[in-house]
């Protein structure tokens, strides 16, 4: 798709108007990946564009036909070379000499000189700090968009505010998923628990079986040592699934520190927006209070980070633990099978053996049981997230409205 531009020089005899081609389907998109919901061509603009030769007058006769709200000087090139709002373009003109001094001269002694340029390539939280922290006369000015440094488009305050809002509401989404992502990662986790309690089960009953067998006797010898083994294999199966338990916990850390980030990235969003609906008065009442929820969400969403984070620690440490006694198990175990082959004099110490690793499989129980319950507690905790998320979520929409 291509646009065209008119641009208008005025000769001595008459009016000669040029037209240019702008091609938009080679244009890339003004936003970066992490924002590709903001779609530039929803928000960009066509100005007038004027050529160094027009007049005052000529412009504001442009002007009067349409409801455009600024129009751009550019060279023959279709390189920018200043701005010029209507609304200050017929102040200057409306003061005691602006006719005179103004009216058959070129448009360039009235265009602002340096007005905010940006290439397409610019990030959007980065285009809208830079018009910002603008000098007050001209933060309400638009943005001049360029592409190679030849005009592209601009955008207006409104632009902005529009893309700022788009930009929180992706943020606010993006926490959800965050969340929900980790809620799933913890069932998972709850899952494993489950299964390494089912497992301490399992040994528990095969130790106590064990010792019913040594009981018995040299007789009952080859029986045991088949229970050994199973018991082994048994042991090996609860460290594996104890591993995954330990690097499911440290993948829960890391997404707890994106939520942090996150939250951080939504409080600066916040502060921008509160900014600029300040600036925008009346009109930005509305968008003040969805923004300062925004920053409520946005603590509570750090402090509830830090609860799971507090939370996932506890249960790293309680799977630390549970790793170390499943290696004494099977350190223990091994020992027990080997006495066993070797001679049935050692009966009496297989038996010693065997019923502490019956008290180390408790622990293990015990501590299996521990982690799981804590895990409910962080399922909890997220389950509490997500329905403040969800309300905070509502509040904007309503806000919006």
């Amino acid at each position: 798709m291509s646009v065209s531009l008119l641009l208008v020089e005025q000769t001595e005899q008459n009016q000669i108007v040029h037209s240019t081609e702008l091609d938009l389907d080679l244009l890339p998109t003004l936003l970066n990946e992490n924002y590709a919901g903001v779609n530039i061509d929803e928000y960009i603009r066509m100005p007038f564009v004027f050529s160094v030769d027009m007049t005052c007058n000529e412009a504001s006769n442009l002007f009067k036909e349409t409801e455009k709200e600024c129009a751009v000087v550019c060279n023959e090139k279709d390189e920018p070379l200043g701005l010029i709002m209507k609304q200050r373009f017929y102040k200057q003109l409306g003061t005691v000499y602006g006719t005179s001094l103004y009216f058959r001269r070129s448009v360039t002694l009235v265009s602002e000189k340096n007005p905010l340029v940006l290439e397409h390539t610019v990030d959007v939280q980065e285009m809208i700090q830079l018009a910002l922290n603008r000098d007050e006369e001209f933060v309400y000015d638009c943005i001049i968009i360029t592409r190679q440094g030849k005009l592209y488009g601009i955008l207006t305050c409104s632009d902005l505010l529009s893309m700022s809002r788009v930009l929180q509401e992706q943020a606010s989404d993006l926490q959800i998923h965050t969340v929900s992502g980790t809620k799933r990662m913890l069932q998972q986790i709850d899952g494993a628990c489950k299964t390494v309690i089912k497992s301490t089960h399992e040994g528990i009953s095969v130790s106590s079986t064990m010792i019913d067998l040594m009981l018995d006797g040299k007789r009952e010898l080859q029986t045991v040592m088949q229970s050994i083994e199973f018991y082994s294999e048994s042991t090996f199966r609860q460290g594996v699934q104890s591993q995954e338990l330990s690097k499911d916990a440290k993948a829960v850390q890391g997404i707890v520190t994106m939520i942090r980030e996150l939250a951080e990235r939504s409080n600066v969003l916040s502060v921008n927006a509160s900014i600029e609906a300040a600036r925008a008065g009346e009109h930005g009442r509305g968008f003040a209070v969805v923004a300062d929820e925004m920053r409520k969400l946005s603590i509570e969403t750090k402090s509830y980070a830090q609860k799971i984070d507090d939370m996932i620690q506890s249960i790293s440490k309680s799977v630390l633990s549970t790793i170390s006694l499943v290696e004494q198990t099977s350190h223990q175990t091994t020992e027990s099978l080997n006495h066993t082959r070797q001679t049935s004099d050692v009966f009496e110490k297989l038996f010693y053996h065997v019923t502490e690793n019956q008290k180390t499989m408790d622990r293990i129980h015990q501590q299996a049981e521990y982690a799981e319950n804590e895990g409910l507690k962080v399922n909890q905790t997220i389950d509490e997230l997500i329905h403040s998320l969800n309300k905070n979520y509502g509040n904007r929409e309503q806000g919006e409205q």
